[in-house]
């Protein structure tokens, strides 16, 4: 073959390749940079380039859901919808969650109304944001509300306000006795250990760690080693029962042994009254 037929054959392949193949990020084996790259072909609207880029960033292990989520965007810019959902179904296989993260890399507004697109994000939103759809972690529910607390005889002993917070994730007790002391409560489900959580102090400086599971129709804890300054050591458990009339009584019982037991507090919790 003449030099300059080659020459000119080469010339043309050049031409015609696309424009990834010939710009290269700083470090090649880099996925990082490859993604960067991605990124900025992205933004120029260079698509074919910016998905060659992606996958490049992806075929050196970097960031591969979210790299899948950015070619989603290019084809759904594209109008090829069925491109861009096989991309975000395969981005949720490896990362189940990683659609919540959509908005803050500017959405896909094409794919706004289709339900498809609308289950896999609520399917992400599940996995992000376990607390609000599990079952065990809405067992204490039934405490949530301003409560008007009562003790035996009927006398008012105190105020309390539960709350939920972090997505379902934790309930706050905010506590005020009668006298005008203070106390409050972090409470949660641990789904690895299977069992409920309360973390009590108040403005006396007490602390209590408490451990337990709904049972038989109520919240029970537990707390080992508690009020053990005499160098002996003490329990405490604590039993909460929802009432069929919407109130809920506080049982506090302590004991020296583990077997005889004394009650500490027996209270009534009755919603306040709204206006």
């Amino acid at each position: 073959m003449p030099r300059f037929i080659g020459i000119f054959l080469l010339a043309c392949a050049l031409a015609a390749a696309p424009a990834w193949a010939l710009e290269q990020p700083a470090n090649p084996e880099s996925g990082s940079d490859w993604y960067a790259l991605a990124r900025s072909l992205q933004d120029g609207q260079k698509y074919d380039d910016a998905l060659a880029a992606y996958q490049q960033a992806i075929d050196h292990g970097f960031q591969p859901a979210g790299a899948l989520m950015r070619m989603a965007q290019i084809e759904a810019a594209r109008g090829d919808t069925a491109s861009a959902l096989a991309r975000l179904e395969k981005a949720t296989t490896i990362a189940p969650m990683v659609l919540s993260l959509l908005p803050q890399i500017g959405g896909i507004p094409e794919l706004a109304g289709n339900p498809r697109f609308q289950a896999l994000l609520a399917s992400a939103e599940k996995a992000r944001y376990p607390c609000e759809a599990r079952a065990e972690s809405r067992q204490f529910d039934f405490w949530l509300g301003d409560w008007s607390v009562t003790g035996p005889q009927g006398q008012v002993v105190g105020e309390n306000h539960i709350t939920r917070d972090h997505r379902g994730c934790v309930i706050r007790e905010s506590w005020t006795d009668a006298y005008g002391d203070h106390g409050s409560s972090v409470n949660f489900f641990d789904p690895d250990t299977r069992h409920w959580h309360q973390v009590w102090t108040s403005d006396v400086g007490t602390v209590t760690h408490y451990e337990g599971e709904f049972r038989d129709g109520a919240m029970r804890f537990m707390a080992n080693g508690f009020g053990n300054v005499d160098g002996k050591t003490h329990y405490r458990r604590m039993t909460f029962t929802p009432n069929a009339d919407g109130s809920v009584r506080q049982l506090i019982e302590d004991s020296d042994d583990g077997k005889t037991w004394d009650t500490g507090f027996d209270g009534l919790y009755r919603k306040q009254a709204t206006d």
